[in-house]
């Protein structure tokens, strides 16, 4: 099941999500990274010429909605709980179900 445009315009303001981290690895290249710490969603890539990019989301599923677009076979989701313990998945639309307290 997919995130639907609706799931996002619908959502509370006051969700409380899980800090994640969804990394996408794309060959021999750093990729792209994007985090939730704190109440802050970005993503992190970098130009064609190598200089760093950051990007700021509105919401974190609305980010979470942006990396599935971008995913491949070795993409995967960091989702860490109250204590600070990370569990890593694979990056599906399962997984981005976790990240909602």
């Amino acid at each position: 099941m997919m995130i639907r445009l609706k799931d996002i315009l619908t959502e509370a303001k006051d969700s409380i999500y899980y800090d994640f981290q969804i990394v996408i690895t794309r060959g021999e290249s750093m990729g792209t990274t994007f985090t939730h710490r704190e109440g802050k969603a970005q993503k992190y890539t970098t130009s064609r010429d190598d200089n760093p990019l950051v990007f700021k989301y509105r919401n974190p599923l609305a980010m979470a909605k942006a990396a599935l677009k971008q995913k491949t076979s070795k993409s995967e989701i960091v989702i860490w709980d109250e204590t600070g313990k990370g569990k890593t998945y694979p990056l599906t639309s399962q997984s981005i179900k976790k990240i909602k307290k």
